[in-house]
């Protein structure tokens, strides 16, 4: 009989090649040996048992669950490694391919295996190590490259051994390696290239938008035209559930200097509180969620009363920003929409009516005529907003005069300008008729997930606008005009976006909750999972040499099944999945070659006589003796 190796002693090679790669990129030694052992155990077991389709993905989930478990056992990420996310993929990634060893013919065959593999890698090479990190500190730069080769290397010849088609061919072997060791060079620099082009573009991106970007609500200055690299941006950032609000503050500036706001100095004074409180479980309270922990701002409305942060240690400035003190975990801020009690921005001193002598010269003509039969504070801010609204225009993409303060040539010449002009604008000429005013920035809160009853905010709601004191109280005025910014008008989110996000809400509390467990919980639970799966999975298993299930598309009819055991009599066997055709061209016997095609014809075109080639069959039986006609 013409015997092929199983898949799994074939592929088993690239299997070890993704762990190590693996233990490489996390630094997890303890942990790789653990599913090092369990990837050559299952691989010793080689092909036994037949299962259905449905019982092959379970056990391919199985695989990924114990690796999960494992995970939660064993691994301790360290510090500038791999994530625990991408270890966490790569380790299930790699045992739900292991898993499909044992199986007789698993659904896709070698191919679906190796892909599984492949994502295990994909996953490890999700870290840029510094020299000296890793398990193999000496490898340095070129450990990317040498895995990456190998693993293709040894996967395209684990796949040539293990598809019984090409199995059978004998290609020259100096060309056969020529071609194996080119495709993994391709390939390997078609991943770096891919890596080294994606680093290029996020390198020119935070040099330009992203260098901005970053002080937009996060820092304690802002650059004007640095919100508009956020604005194609529909990442999520927070959550809000609870009652409606707009406005989240970011960050206050009160201090202007040529295209530059900045906070005061005697206003960069931060002290620090503990406000540590049980989590409430009112509904009637407003809950915002920060998605990553790289944030060290509370994005709170003006309106916050018994603001109760996790974690409750915070820094508050004298304009009433928030800030965490300390850690890396995402936020969660509860507060009831009312007037504060805490954390109450100070009241305006002269620093929020000054005006440079060179700006106050160009305004004070054009703050004047535009707050003519103003009385109150309130009214003149009120017409200094009708006219920005009225005559001036949104825009995106602005040219300034270089020889000009950017928002003396937005008012003067320009009138053009996107929301921090706009703020700015408004800010300079309220102090010009002598209304305290700050420029604030932060996000506004618009769209609304139906299905899962919160809110989302995303970077493109990143907004600039404007605090003025009005009546003894610090009040928000927005002068930007709102038609063309629709993602900042009240608006449901798309079904599709809206099942996904609602997706990640539900992963991450499942997270929260595994996170509250114990290991020995963890354990327990994950054991009698896996074993009540496995008991699924052994009520459908045939071993090895049984009838196996085999779909009814391919039994073929009687007098095929008759001939294909005759070949196996004589050593001749049909491999799972083996076309007819790529059978008949290894049998020695050209009779029976030319019956199979017959029989493929008929199949699968429709040509030829059934009752004919059935004749013809039981006569190429009859020829071969008693055993063969059996």
């Amino acid at each position: 009989m013409n015997e092929i190796a199983p898949a799994s002693r074939w592929l088993t090679l690239p299997a070890l090649l993704a762990l190590v790669w693996l233990a490489h990129s996390s630094g997890a030694a303890t942990f790789a040996l653990a599913l090092g052992a369990l990837v050559l155990a299952l691989a010793a077991l080689g092909p036994r048992w037949s299962l259905d389709r449905g019982r092959q993905i379970v056990v391919s989930i199985i695989g990924a669950g114990v690796a999960y478990t494992l995970a939660s056992l064993l691994l301790e990420p360290l510090p500038s490694h791999l994530t625990e996310g991408w270890v966490r993929l790569s380790a299930c990634a790699l045992l739900a391919a292991a898993a499909r060893f044992p199986l007789l013919r698993p659904a896709g065959g070698p191919f679906v295996t190796f892909l599984l593999l492949f994502l295990s890698a994909l996953f490890a090479a999700e870290t840029r190590l510094r020299p000296g990190l890793g398990l193999f500190p000496a490898l340095g730069a070129a450990a990317s490259p040498l895995f990456a080769s190998l693993f293709l290397l040894s996967s395209l010849l684990a796949l040539r051994k293990a598809d019984p088609p090409l199995a059978h061919r004998t290609p020259p072997p100096l060309p056969s390696l020529a071609l194996l060791l080119l495709a993994a060079s391709l390939a390997s620099l078609l991943v770096l290239g891919a890596r080294l082009s994606h680093a290029r573009m996020m390198q020119r991106a935070r040099s330009s938008s992203f260098a901005q970007r970053a002080v937009v609500g996060f820092s304690d200055q802002m650059e004007l035209g640095s919100v508009g690299g956020m604005l194609d941006s529909s990442t999520a950032v927070l959550r809000l559930r609870g009652p409606r609000t707009d406005y989240l503050r970011g960050a206050v500036f009160d201090i202007y200097e040529v295209g530059r706001w900045r906070r005061s100095d005697a206003r960069t004074a931060e002290r620090e509180e503990d406000w540590s409180a049980p989590a409430p479980s009112d509904p009637s309270l407003l809950e915002i969620q920060a998605l990553s922990g790289r944030t060290d701002r509370l994005f709170l409305p003006l309106l916050a009363h018994k603001i109760l942060p996790s974690p409750g240690m915070v820094k508050i400035d004298p304009m009433g920003v928030v800030k965490r003190s300390g850690g890396s975990s995402p936020l969660r801020v509860h507060l009831q929409l009312a007037p504060r009690e805490r954390a109450l921005p100070e009241p305006p001193s002269p620093l929020d009516t000054y005006l440079a002598r060179r700006v106050r010269l160009r305004l004070d003509e054009l703050a004047s005529s535009w707050t003519a039969g103003a009385s109150s504070d309130l009214e003149k801010i009120e017409a200094i907003e009708g006219h920005l609204q009225r005559e001036f225009r949104y825009a995106r993409v602005v040219r300034r005069d270089i020889d000009l303060d950017p928002v003396l040539d937005f008012l003067l010449r320009d009138r053009s300008g996107h929301c921090e002009y706009f703020a700015s604008g408004l800010v300079l000429l309220a102090r010009s008729v002598g209304v305290p005013a700050r420029v604030v920035t932060g996000y506004r809160v618009a769209e609304y997930n139906a299905l899962g009853g919160y809110h989302v905010v995303r970077e493109r709601n990143a907004h600039a606008w404007v605090e003025a004191w009005i009546e003894g109280k610090w009040v928000t005025r927005d002068p930007t005009p709102e038609d063309p910014l629709p993602q900042n008008r009240p608006h449901e989110t798309g079904q599709a976006a809206a099942l996904l996000d609602l997706a990640r809400v539900r992963y991450d509390e499942a997270v929260s909750w595994l996170g509250q467990r114990t290991v020995g919980q963890i354990a327990v639970a994950s054991a009698l999972g896996l074993g009540v799966l496995g008991w699924l999975v052994a009520r459908g298993a045939q071993r090895r040499g049984g009838a196996g299930p085999v779909p009814e598309d391919e039994r073929g009819p009687a007098a095929l099944q008759r001939l294909l055991a005759a070949l196996a009599q004589a050593g001749h066997e049909r491999l799972p999945h083996e076309p007819l055709d790529q059978l008949a061209r290894r049998l020695p016997d050209p009779e029976a070659a030319a019956l199979l095609r017959r029989y493929e014809a008929l199949r699968y075109g429709g040509q030829g006589d059934p009752v004919a080639i059935e004749g013809a069959v039981d006569a190429w039986l009859g020829r071969q003796g008693p055993r063969a006609s059996r």
